[in-house]
């Protein structure tokens, strides 16, 4: 296990939870980066829940046979 310096997984958790950036960014991301990304904000704990917006706003975007296609959206 690696040792974090006290507070840095708070501000990394806190930098990144942004729903701006996860509007903007997360399409971007391939599905391997974004869900590290959703795994290191889990494990930072300040903001679980984040991981979960970042993989659902990253799938809008995947197509069919990526790992977070969804669908289409229901009308």
């Amino acid at each position: 296990m690696t040792w974090l310096p006290d507070g840095l997984a708070v501000d990394f958790a806190a930098a990144w939870t942004d729903d701006i950036l996860v509007r903007d960014l997360a399409s971007r991301l391939t599905c391997i980066e974004v869900d590290l990304l959703a795994a290191l904000l889990r494990a930072c704990g300040r903001a679980p829940e984040y991981g979960d917006c970042w993989i659902t706003a990253h799938a809008e975007r995947d197509q069919p046979g990526d790992k977070h296609y969804r669908g289409p959206a229901a009308a």
